[in-house]
């Protein structure tokens, strides 16, 4: 673990030595880099300042202390009078002091320090003396995050003490969209965000870099980054230059090993670092947080890059020779990092070397990243341990890079270059396992669930075959057992140590099912619920911010969803993600229609350049999903026979490829847009089914066969229970067609009963809540015993067994705390 904190080894004389990097607080176009939150909190320090000696604010380097502390004195001085001090003391400053010590100024002048640990001297004792013989209040900053505790005027007078912190994402997204005029992508924020680790000063010279180098470009007036590999430009590596040379040896030393291998072991920083690690940590550089292991990292993304770079060949050797012979010393892994710094130094790596370390990076990072490692090896070097991890990676891969990469992983991009040498090289069991993998992607998932063996995956990462297997398992019907084991996984995935990167692919492959099998409620609380996760990987890959477009279109939340949209879609552009683009233009066409706006909605139709049943390549479901919302958008906007026809080719579709559950959301859609003859294929395709999504088409589809209005009432009822609000909608207007205009039941009220008899309310709110508890199947049978039909009639009239009927009765009663009919018919009233 770090030490407490102590005075850094690189003080010098009683001072920290500190590097102050300024760039100017205007953006391109005279934007501000402000944040409107700010504004409050300026109020209360300026009013703690002004009720006592005055206050220093203090943070990281570059945290934003000296634009608070201008604001803060603006807002003293204006009115009291103001005195800038210069740090260290000159003459003319100590020549002004002096006056005002013989010739006492009013009451509440401002006396600002720039930097409270360089304001040394005879001076100290001259400001201590305005402040507490004459009413001058003391507005300063610090660089240092423990507040210069030992600044030469901290030992006269007691300052109120304001730490500005560094930006967290929401924040730094306001920020950042301030300060460039104009809003930004979620990952072109998070780019700046994680590179700059939420430091003002550091985003603002990243985003000035990242603008000159062409990195950082507004496209359809949205500000977009061309990559999700983050530069370091010349503003961050003149800034690491300057503070380099201010550090002593040691401090400089840990810098550079991080740096050059990306992350180490926290107790070998600690055993090479000394103290030194201590200065580290406390300027607010050493990462700890989101590391496995406790390794120990640097914050912000492409802080490494801009120091590695500085480092001479023959000192990079030097260190590497150090960190290597201390971890073979101690008997204890080589470190990942140092198989690229050993490579840089032109040094042999083992095979066995880059498979450890591709695991590493599967479990830890991305797994492009455990691809990169795999590909150095060379194509007779592909041992057994190597091809787990890279169907581990293939896994994982699939929901974060494009479909042209995953070919190319497969071996299908070219048929020269060491990669496909080293593919066509594996075992047949290897092979067999990347096929499975393959075909699911384009939507075949019987042939894995024919397949008995298992692939030899690394055990930290098996779990993503199970996660295979239940994908397909509720893909092909089996919808409430996969379900169930899915979430259960992701809750193990949750209460352990897993890096948030696997969680959150875990997380979206719920979603996706979720959202397949209609339980669209289910899956808008299985992303919220990883929010913070879908943040913190905004910038990796290209679909967590998809995805929160397309849960608010799922919850209704139009407005919202397109407001996301615009500043998604120019980035999935500008990095090149054609496979996924289709469905978030066809989101957005869904949104524009369901807004009413229909010349937008056509734009957006317009853009897509191939129906998504047609194109090649991609994941199957994404393009199922980009389907979906396609067709509801045209019907939408009045060109239903295309919709139909979109909505019949991808429900042939899945029906030859077995996978009943995306058919069965087909067809609901196709009957609500009018094609009867749906109907009978929905309900043989909903008996091919479990799960609630299935049961509540087939108590439509009966309740329209047979115009019964409480069975086509139930279907309406669980329909809007899940939150499928499109057919629940189409079954609602199909009832009130039947009954005319009536009330929407909620789902805490028990459905109305065959004829002229009206379903009476429950008593007390006691009651209502263990009504809401019964299945939409014990509710109609509790429906059916009110009318004193026996169990025989209700078996015969809802198609079940009496015996049935007797175990749905019984649990009712348990959850209603009745012991008979008397006492259920006792629990309404007569109103």
């Amino acid at each position: 673990m770090v030490g407490p904190a102590r005075r850094p080894s690189n003080a010098v004389g009683g001072r920290r030595t500190e590097v102050h990097t300024q760039w100017h607080t205007l953006g391109p176009n005279g934007h501000s880099w402000w944040l409107d939150s700010d504004t409050l909190w300026i109020t209360d320090v300026a009013h703690r300042a002004s009720t006592g000696n005055g206050v220093l604010l203090y943070g990281e380097p570059g945290a934003g202390q000296d634009e608070v502390a201008r604001q803060v004195v603006q807002r003293l001085g204006a009115s009291n009078g103001r005195l800038d001090l210069s740090c260290p003391p000159d003459a003319e400053t100590s020549k002004q002091l002096e006056r005002f010590v013989n010739e006492p100024p009013a009451p509440g002048l401002v006396l600002f320090i720039s930097d409270l640990s360089t304001f040394d001297g005879p001076d100290v004792e001259r400001v201590s003396r305005l402040v507490m013989r004459h009413g001058a209040v003391v507005v300063a900053t610090s660089a240092d995050p423990q507040g210069d505790p030992e600044a030469p005027l901290s030992r006269y007078l007691r300052l109120d003490r304001a730490r500005v912190l560094d930006l967290s994402l929401v924040h730094a997204t306001e920020y950042l969209q301030s300060g460039l005029g104009g809003p930004l992508s979620n990952p072109s924020t998070y780019a700046i965000w994680n590179s700059g680790a939420g430091n003002r000063s550091m985003m603002r010279m990243i985003a000035a870099d990242w603008i000159e180098m062409g990195y950082l470009v507004q496209e359809e007036g949205i500000w977009v980054i061309r990559s999700t590999e983050f530069p370091a430009g010349p503003r961050l590596v003149r800034h690491w230059k300057q503070r380099l040379a201010a550090f002593n040896l040691e401090v400089r030393q840990v810098f550079e090993l991080l740096a050059l291998a990306h992350d180490l072991p926290l107790n070998v920083v600690l055993d090479l670092g000394g103290s030194a690690v201590d200065t580290v940590h406390e300027l607010g550089y050493l990462n700890l947080s989101n590391s496995a292991g406790r390794d120990a990292s640097l914050q912000g993304a492409v802080n490494s890059a801009a120091i590695a770079n500085q480092v001479p060949p023959g000192r990079s050797r030097e260190l590497l020779d150090r960190v290597t012979d201390y971890v073979d010393g101690q008997g204890i892994m080589r470190p990942v990092g140092l198989i690229p710094w050993r490579l840089r130094c032109g040094l042999p790596v083992h095979p066995a070397r880059f498979v450890e370390g591709a695991e590493h990076r599967l479990h830890t990072f991305t797994p492009t990243q455990a691809f990169d490692l795999l590909k150095m090896s060379g194509p007779d070097e592909v041992s057994a341990r190597a091809a787990g991890v890279r169907i581990g990676a293939l896994l994982a891969a699939g929901y974060f890079i494009d479909s042209g990469s995953l070919a190319g992983l497969l071996g299908n991009g070219s048929s020269t270059g060491s990669q496909g040498d080293a593919l066509r090289s594996i075992s047949p069991e290897t092979a067999t396992a990347m096929q499975l993998i393959r075909a699911t992607w384009d939507g075949d998932f019987r042939r894995l669930l024919d397949y008995d063996g298992q692939p030899n995956l690394p055990e930290r990462v098996m779990w993503l075959w199970q996660q295979l297997t239940q994908e397909a398992q509720v893909i092909t019907g089996h919808v409430a057992d996969g379900l169930q084991a899915h979430r259960e996984l992701l809750r193990l995935l949750e209460q352990t140590e897993s890096t948030p990167f696997l969680v959150q692919r875990c997380r979206l492959a719920l979603f996706d099912l979720e959202l397949a099998t209609g339980e669209w409620g289910r899956a808008i609380g299985t992303l919220a619920r990883g929010r913070g996760s879908a943040d913190a990987f905004a910038g990796q890959e290209g679909r967590g911010s998809l995805y929160t477009s397309i849960a608010e279109a799922m919850d209704g939340s139009f407005e919202t969803c397109l407001e996301h949209l615009e500043r998604e879609i120019p980035q999935l552009k500008a990095l090149g993600r054609f496979d996924i683009l289709p469905l978030a233009q066809s989101v957005r066409a869904f949104a524009y229609a369901k807004t009413g706006n229909r010349l937008e909605a056509l734009t957006a139709l317009a853009a897509i350049d191939q129906p998504p049943v047609e194109s090649a390549g991609g994941l199957w479901r994404i393009r199922w999903t980009a389907g979906f919302f396609r067709a509801h958008a045209m019907a939408l906007i009045g060109r239903v026979d295309e919709a139909v026809d979109c909505l019949m080719a991808f429900a042939t579709k899945d029906r030859n490829l077995g996978n009943t559950t995306q058919e069965l959301m087909s067809l609901s859609a196709a009957l609500h847009w009018g094609h009867e003859s749906a109907l009978g294929l929905l309900e043989e395709a909903a008996a091919r089914a479990d799960g609630r999504f299935a049961e509540a088409c087939t108590w439509t589809v009966r309740g329209l066969r047979t115009a019964d209005p409480r069975e086509l009432e139930y279907g309406a009822l669980l329909l809007s229970s899940l939150g499928q609000y499109l057919f629940a909608d189409f079954a609602q207007q199909e009832l009130e067609r039947l009954n005319g205009p009536v009330l929407k039941s909620d789902a805490a009220q028990p459905g109305a009963v065959r004829g002229d008899v009206q379903q009476q309310p429950v008593r007390d709110l006691a009651d209502e809540a263990a009504w809401a508890s019964l299945t939409p199947r014990q509710r109609a049978i509790v429906d059916y015993v009110l009318v004193d039909e026996s169990n025989g009639e209700i078996a015969r009239k809802l198609g079940l067994s009496v015996r049935t009927i007797e175990s749905h009765l019984y649990q009712a009663y348990a959850k209603l705390n009745v012991s008979n009919r008397d006492e259920l018919r006792g629990l309404f009233s007569d109103v």
